[in-house]
């Protein structure tokens, strides 16, 4: 569980799985709400169809935060450091796309100082590409 911050309308929210079956509903609340983390595929969506993820990490979350689906389960860790070290190579749009993600979630845990947002396969890809900087050396 988690702690959502939402500044809005109180609303009625859906819990889904990937396959888009609701799995529980609950009212989302104008200020904190304790909220079941996403696992691989799930996500919350509004009467709107507007979707957000409750992802693992420290603290509690920010609504605007949680807008964004984030999954790295098919980054290229291997293409992901030859992009930071600047390598001359031609990035593929879907693993680019990838990359960008990564690189914008570890600049948000890196203002924050700590891990705010622990998306599917992030911490796993990042201790790899850490690994794969160690073996450089």
């Amino acid at each position: 569980m988690r702690i959502l911050n939402y500044s809005g309308q109180d609303c009625l929210i859906f819990f889904k799985d990937k396959y888009e079956n609701t799995i529980f509903k609950q009212v989302l609340k104008n200020g904190e709400n304790e909220l079941k983390i996403c696992k691989f595929g799930e996500f919350y969506e509004n009467l709107e169809k507007k979707r957000f993820y409750i992802y693992a990490g420290e603290g509690n979350l920010e609504y605007m935060d949680s807008l964004k689906a984030y999954d790295f389960y098919n980054l290229n860790v291997f293409l992901l450091d030859e992009v930071l070290n600047k390598i001359n190579i031609k990035v593929p749009k879907n693993d680019k796309k990838l990359i960008n993600d990564f690189l914008e979630v570890y600049e948000i845990n890196g203002n924050k100082g700590y891990l705010y947002i622990n998306p599917p396969f992030f911490e796993k890809k990042e201790q790899e590409l850490l690994r794969s900087e160690n073996g450089k050396a």
